[in-house]
């Protein structure tokens, strides 16, 4: 996935909570925006419980935007 990709779903307004699906099966939940940083190829995620992710951009399958009520 690009990068630009990404930044669209954290740029809608009101921000809406989304989870990355990664090819290992992994499922990351962004909670903010500004959890988020980009590096070269990359995509940095820091979760609310302080667990920091480091994940290849190749890695994500897709985005899914969280639903009202779900567990995140």
């Amino acid at each position: 996935m690009d990068r630009e990709t990404v930044l669209k779903y954290t740029k809608r307004l009101p921000f809406t909570p989304f989870a990355l699906h990664l090819s290992d099966g992994q499922v990351l939940h962004v909670q903010q925006p500004e959890l988020l940083a980009f590096g070269d190829g990359v995509l940095g995620l820091k979760s609310e419980s302080a667990t920091a992710h480091v994940v290849d951009l190749d890695q994500i399958v897709s985005l899914q935007y969280a639903f009202p009520g779900r567990q995140r």
